[in-house]
């Protein structure tokens, strides 16, 4: 029985043939539908091998251009789906009956569309509905696992390259899995989707996705039927035309189209505009394909602005410049009746005209009137500065606006982008935009600078502020700037061949005219002005608070250029990458002075200068700028700032300890850090970028002058975000799953390093946890060995038990706490010479893990282990060909964390209120909620989930298992027992003060090095203190005595050695050493007495060697 939904085989379309008969036939399609053409498959039937008969069937194909999601069971839904989609067809499809090339778990795709070759047959041959491209022969070549062409043209015949739902084997049946249409298995809820731009098996088996996805899928046609054969000797004909002969009101930025009734193609000659007021031509070639294109039936000419407003045109075409597909010349258009037009009046001016009617209440549109005007705005944008009367027209409609209504921003609030209606304020905020975009540049300045002087926008009044013209618009300022921006050592890191941004000290107020005037150096260079700081086009954010794109780049292309703008905004001269002018003077006049605080080698504002003249200055926006550290904040937030020289100095020191971990110079091609104040996010979270926003303010928030936050305060103040996203702008290489945590371990540098907080403090200020005391590193340990994947899962850190915790870096942290910073300076530093010798793979974790043991200089893997990195059994090789032996450090430190596992459930308790500040949570984030669920008795999973001896309680029971794991890491790393702590460390300590970190060093230049001196028990910060020898030889007796630190605790051997001519030594094998008692330094006098036979030699030399 077949299914019901099933089309007709093709033997049985003889009824499809008598009703198509019934269709006149156009005169290049010899199908159904007007879609097949005589030269498909070369003319050709691939069923019959013989040309193309009257009563022959074929199908055709397509893949829809709307979407449906894989949820039904039931196949007739996405039968009912394709058939919309043709019946909606622009081709005229819908006269045939469509089927999905689908399976759902009843129905497979070949039985749903009468392809199925044992069912079925042969079948026909299928195309594509341009009726010219074969998809296949038969159904046998359907389902052979490749197709003949791209399934890729739509109901309409456009092409569409995209994902389709399919859930369909290459053979037509039911993809394997259950992956099929409708698929509700909620283990696996996939279906199996192809792609349109492939003609391999992949054109319907490629991947899967979630069943609940919208995709277009594949249709197919019942058989249709040829209804003509033999060669087509009819010449094309025009249908129809856009514009229609002798219409009237044409827009002059449409194209022009002439729809054939068959499919055309280019021949040779051309298609003559004729301007019938001026009897002018403008002749395009048929074959210029920037302004002319053939699509099915379709010509198309863009007239390309050739067309004027209010102007009365003709359109010919050559003879012979089209042919149908059989090679019939269209005759063409040889007079001016044929097809003539006329064109409207300026559609930009009318809608401005109107649009300011309408705020003026001489007339009332609709919304959908609005939505017109402003569809007609955006496509007419790039006419703004055409000539004085467009300019004219969109300047006195926001002016207009701004009077009757109020300003954007001043007097109403924030858009919503994605909710935005039909209304005048979003219209308006896009006419201010494309000012912005097209009006302002170099050639229109040059051309109306009078039109442009005077022009601002009335919502600087909110952003970025408004500001009175100069006193005296003739006053120069002269700013002296870094005109280089060189390559330097060390990878890029985030935006940093982007223009390197140099402050003026100078602000364009709104509505005025600035003159910039460079050297030589600058000119055609690359070099650029921007007028505002606030560069970050916000055109991706859902809010709109100001105009998106707020500021206005000039090219420096000679000595002096003008620079205007209706928003203002500072004065910068942009300077590109690898650029090397070094340090020029930048003259500027017609701006007022901006608040500018310069700690440059060559340009250092003093504290005076500030605090009676920099901070004064009338513009809306100050900049504060070093080489390594720059940022622009509201006046408002520094006018009664009293020492931004300390604060600079801090700043600058804070990217000196970033920089120093994570292996740059301290001075590079341009700032380290740029962060700005802005009305919003540049992005929907914190984010790194030159430059940053992630404060928000406005300036007319008054602050008192003297900002709380940690911008003008100082980064001893900073919230954990701010060198968390430095940290992300680094790119340096990080173990897996720690994107967003490792970045958080520059902020504990900043603050340890530069501000002297200790460790456990930066540790907790990194996250945000400065408030909470019991954030502590050991409590870090706490938590994370009482949470279920370090016991009893013994598995790794989870990433998002990492990210945004302080486990996640609190291992570097235990590094800086037992071995200093110095060996993670020099881990990070070493990935950057990599990559400056092109190397740029920083391996996995076991190498990143060897290399950090290396730079370090102790075996770590303990220590990570502990933390969650579990390190594999191979590396202990290469730890052993480096030469790394157990730390006694790490050893300490684990028996440390084991010792402070909470004994029991009261115990737990106390530390995990104290670590949440109050009951953790069920609902909170991984380990709260397994903190949770350790709180008491109450199983808040099911049995099969029980992570404690006791179910999920924490008692006694759960301290041992914790204790027990600690414990193994212990006996696995170190099988030994407590290591011995290497003894020129312990010495070296008894001299705090002394640089002995080179044990072959002399410090004290007595001849001696370091590590000798340490052997020997002398003093190494003392010259006088080189000879260990405590008793001279006795040659009679053979005895003498010398000092040396306790073989117990060098683990040195030594030995004495003699000659009686300073050439040849020998071992003196039978010499006895009598031990002394070590002092409280370990340093003891040896009595040494030589063997009886050396004792009578004339001349002997003694010497003590140390191995």
């Amino acid at each position: 029985m077949k299914t019901p939904s099933r089309f007709p085989t093709p033997l049985a379309a003889a009824a499809l043939a008598v009703l198509a008969l019934a269709c006149p036939a156009t005169a290049a399609s010899i199908g159904e539908l007007g879609i097949l053409q005589g030269s498909a498959n070369g003319g050709i039937n691939p069923a019959t091998g013989n040309p193309w008969q009257a009563g022959d069937h074929y199908r055709l194909a397509f893949v829809t251009s709307g979407s449906i999601q894989g949820t039904s069971t039931n196949i007739g839904t996405y039968n009912t789906f394709v058939q919309n989609a043709a019946n909606a067809s622009s081709l005229g499809l819908g006269g045939a009956t469509w089927n999905v090339i689908g399976s759902t778990a009843a129905v497979a795709a070949r039985d749903n569309t009468s392809t199925n070759p044992g069912v079925d047959g042969a079948g026909v041959a299928i195309f594509l509905v341009d009726g010219i491209t074969k998809v296949a022969d038969n159904n046998s070549d359907l389902w052979n696992g490749n197709i003949d062409s791209l399934l890729n043209l739509d109901e309409n015949g456009n092409q569409l390259d995209t994902a389709i739902l399919g859930g369909t084997e290459n053979s037509g049946v039911q993809r394997g899995n259950g992956r099929v249409l409708g698929n509700s298995n909620p283990a696996d809820p996939k279906v199996t989707i192809g792609r349109t731009d492939i003609n391999t098996g992949r054109w319907m088996v490629q991947f899967n996705t979630n069943a609940t996805s919208s995709l277009p899928v594949y249709a197919l046609s019942e058989p249709l039927t040829v209804q003509v054969g033999g060669p087509d000797t009819d010449p094309p004909v025009i249908a129809s035309t856009n514009p229609a002969d002798d219409s009237a009101g044409f827009p002059t930025s449409n194209n022009l189209v002439a729809t054939f009734d068959e499919f055309i193609t280019a021949g040779t000659g051309n298609v003559t505009i004729r301007n019938l007021d001026a009897m002018t031509d403008t002749v395009i070639s048929i074959t210029d394909s920037s302004q002319v294109s053939i699509s099915g039936k379709d010509l198309v000419v863009d007239p390309a602005a050739l067309l004027l407003n209010g102007t009365a045109y003709a359109v010919r075409i050559d003879d012979g410049a089209v042919f149908d597909e059989f090679g019939n010349a269209f005759p063409g258009i040889t007079g001016d009746t044929t097809w003539n037009f006329t064109t409207g009046g300026d559609p930009l001016l009318l809608t401005a005209a109107e649009l300011k009617d309408h705020i003026n209440g001489v007339i009332t549109l609709s919304a959908a009137q609005i939505d017109a005007h402003k569809q007609v705005i955006d496509a007419e944008k790039e006419r703004f500065d055409e000539n004085g009367a467009t300019i004219a027209a969109v300047f006195d409609l926001v002016e207009t606006y701004d009077s009757v209504i109020g300003p954007l921003w001043v007097a109403r609030g924030q858009f919503d982008r994605n909710n935005q209606g039909n209304d005048l304020d979003w219209t308006i905020y896009h006419v201010m935009q494309y000012i912005m975009d097209e009006v302002y540049n170099a050639s229109t300045i040059t051309a109306r600078e009078g039109q442009l002087r005077g022009f601002k926008f009335g919502s600087v009044a909110n952003f970025p502020g408004d500001a009175d013209p100069p006193a005296d618009p003739r006053a120069v300022h002269t700013a002296t700037i870094d005109g280089s921006f060189p390559d330097t050592f060390g990878r890029d890191t985030q935006h940093w061949t982007w223009p390197a941004r140099k402050p003026t000290g100078t602000y364009l107020a709104p509505g005025t005219i600035a003159t910039v005037t460079v050297p030589p150096a600058l000119v055609g260079q690359g070099y650029q002005v921007r007028v505002g700081a606030h560069s970050w086009d916000m055109s991706n954010r859902p809010w709109v608070r100001r105009l998106d794109r707020a500021t206005i780049l000039y090219d420096l292309d000679a000595p002096s250029i003008k620079v205007a703008s209706p928003y203002g905004g500072g004065i910068y001269i942009e300077v590109p990458f690898g650029a090397n002018a070094g340090v020029v003077d930048v003259d500027i006049t017609g701006a007022i002075r901006s608040p500018y605080f310069s700690a440059k080698s060559f340009h250092a504002t003093t504290l005076a200068e500030w605090l009676s003249t920099e901070r004064n200055h009338p513009a809306p926006w100050a900049d504060f700028q070093s080489e390594k550290f720059m940022m622009q904040v509201p006046t408002n937030w520094i006018y009664a700032h009293p020492d931004p020289v300390t604060l600079m100095a801090d700043w600058d020191a804070a990217m000196d300890a970033m920089n120093d971990l994570m292996g740059f110079p301290r001075i590079r091609g341009k700032e380290t850090m740029y962060p700005q104040v802005d009305v919003i996010f540049r992005v929907s979270v914190y984010a790194p970028g030159y430059p940053s926003t992630n404060i928000n303010d406005n300036p007319n928030n008054d602050r008192g002058g003297y900002h709380t936050h940690h911008l003008v305060r100082g980064p001893q103040f900073a919230g954990d975000y701010e060198f968390h996203e430095q940290g992300h702008a680094y790119f340096f290489p990080k173990f897996g799953g720690e994107t967003e945590s490792a970045v958080n371990f520059p902020h504990v540098a900043v603050q340890n390093r530069v501000f002297g907080t200790n460790l456990d403090e930066a540790l907790a200020t990194s996250r945000g946890f400065g408030s909470n005391p019991h954030r502590t590193l050991d409590n870090t340990a706490v938590a994370w060995m009482t949470s279920f994947n370090f016991s009893p899962r013994e598995l790794p850190m989870d990433k998002l038990e990492k990210q945004y915790q302080m486990k996640g870096h609190a291992k570097f942290v235990d590094i800086v706490r037992l071995f200093g910073w110095e060996g993670l300076d020099a881990y990070w530093y070493s990935y950057n010479l990599d990559e400056e010798n092109g190397d740029s793979n920083h391996g996995n974790d076991d190498d990143k893990l060897l290399r950090l043991c290396e730079s370090v200089g102790e075996d770590l893997r303990p220590l990570f282990h502990f933390w969650g990195i579990h390190p594999s059994p191979s590396l202990q090789s290469s730890i052993d060909a480096a030469g790394l032996t157990p730390s006694q450090e790490i050893y300490d430190l684990l028996l440390h964390y084991k010792s402070l596992v909470p004994a029991n459930n009261v115990e737990f308790r106390t530390f995990a209120s104290n670590w949440w500040g109050g009951p953790p949570s069920s609902s909170g984030f991984w380990t709260e909620s397994e903190h949770a669920r350790q709180w008491d008795s109450t199983d808040l999973f099911p049995p099969g989930d029980q992570q404690r001896p006791n179910g999920e309680i924490y008692v006694a029971a759960s301290a041992a298992d914790i204790e027990g794991r600690v414990q193994e890491l212990v006996d696995l790393y170190f099988p030994d027992g407590r290591p011995l702590a290497d003894d020129y460390d312990v010495w070296e300590a008894m001299f705090p003060g002394a640089d002995l970190a080179d044990p072959d060093g002399d410090l004290d230049g007595d001849g001696r090095s370091n590590n000798e001196e340490r052997l020997f028990g002398t003093d190494p910060t003392s010259a006088a203190s080189a000879n260990p020898i405590t008793a001279p030889l006795d040659s009679a007796a053979g005895t003498f005595s010398y000092t040396r630190r306790d073989e117990a605790l060098t683990g040195a051997g030594f030995s004495v050695w003699t000659t009686t001519d300073l050439v040849t030594w020998t071992e003196d094998t039978g010499a006895g050493q009598a031990d002394g008692t070590p002092d409280a330094d370990g340093v003891e006098t040896v009595a040494v007495t030589l063997s009886a036979g050396l004792r009578t030699e004339p001349m002997l030399f003694v010497q003590v060697r140390a191995e």
